[in-house]
């Protein structure tokens, strides 16, 4: 096993993942970086690098209005998975007394992503902004070529 000057064990890029995804999960259940830090036995400034890296898509500065509710929508989406992943654990589990609190819950999560999920006429208007964004490239391109030739 490679390892770095200091001895620690050199992680491949699916160990790095992994502690990356573990995380961001635990960030999104509300720990802080100090608490992440101790809970998985890494150095604070490896919480911070793996938080920030999972976030780089959801950053607020710099980005268009569209990136920006992009990284929004994940993290409410990955927020929202987790804790739908974590009611039907405790619900499948023989131990858990209040199935009802579980399963309103669970509604609850899915009536939250379902109002992500566009409508039909939604989906439709954007793959026709698409199509005519694509020709009216192409028509430049074929302008540009004809210009050029001609000059």
């Amino acid at each position: 096993m490679k390892t770095h000057a200091s001895g620690r064990p050199r992680l491949n890029r699916q160990e790095i993942q992994k502690r990356r995804e573990e995380c961001y999960r635990l960030f999104l259940m509300g720990l802080n970086l100090t608490e992440i830090s101790e809970n998985l036995g890494i150095d604070r400034s490896n919480v911070s690098r793996h938080v920030d890296k999972a976030l780089q898509e959801g950053t607020w500065s710099g980005s268009s209005a569209g990136k920006r509710f992009t990284g929004l929508f994940q993290q409410v989406y990955d927020s929202t998975m987790l804790a739908l992943r974590e009611c039907w654990r405790l619900y499948a589990s023989s131990q858990t007394k209040n199935k009802a609190e579980l399963l309103a819950r669970i509604q609850g999560c899915i009536g939250l992503l379902s109002r992500f999920v566009p409508d039909l006429e939604t989906v439709q208007v954007n793959e026709q902004i698409h199509e005519l964004a694509k020709k009216m490239q192409e028509e430049r391109t074929l302008r540009d070529r004809i210009q050029s030739l001609t000059a």
